[in-house]
């Protein structure tokens, strides 16, 4: 691919961490990265805002500066939750759901090591929304085991 300008939107410690500008830079030396932390967008798709007029408002206001990118990197599990209200305001920009990615990659693992392809989650504290979230996102019924550390 042939992208010169990179955005990224990550949560404010991801973004604050330089990791996503240091790695793409490693790659491609002449690459122009723009970072953008944007803090209310997983608290916001937790409580299911991913759609309403409040979502398309902070998308609008936290993208109104990568008008001339020509990617935008999701740097958050909870970010592919907006990728529709993203593409409406950046309609020219490639949209890159590393959670694609990283899914695909962790599913072909799993597939090869194990053999009954069960899905196990565990989780350190009762999570209301995780149950409702995970199964709208897999779009399937799972079963949690909770674990004390």
């Amino acid at each position: 691919n042939n992208y010169k300008n990179i955005g990224v939107i990550a949560t404010r410690g991801t973004i604050n961490s330089n990791s996503w500008e240091t790695h793409l830079k490693d790659k491609i030396s002449s690459i122009n990265v723009e970072n953008k932390a944007c803090p209310l967008l997983a608290p916001m798709a937790e409580e299911g805002w991913i759609d309403n007029d409040i979502a398309r408002l902070t998308i609008k206001e936290y993208l109104k500066d990568f008008k001339k990118i020509d990617a935008l990197i999701l740097g958050c599990t909870h970010y592919p939750l907006f990728e529709r209200l993203i593409k409406k305001e950046l309609p020219n920009t490639k949209i890159i759901n590393t959670g694609t990615v990283l899914s695909q990659s962790l599913e072909d693992k799993l597939n090869n090591n194990n053999k009954d392809n069960k899905d196990i989650f565990y989780l350190t504290d009762i999570e209301v929304n995780f149950i409702e979230v995970s199964q709208k996102i897999l779009n399937k019924k799972i079963n949690v085991n909770y674990i004390d550390l």
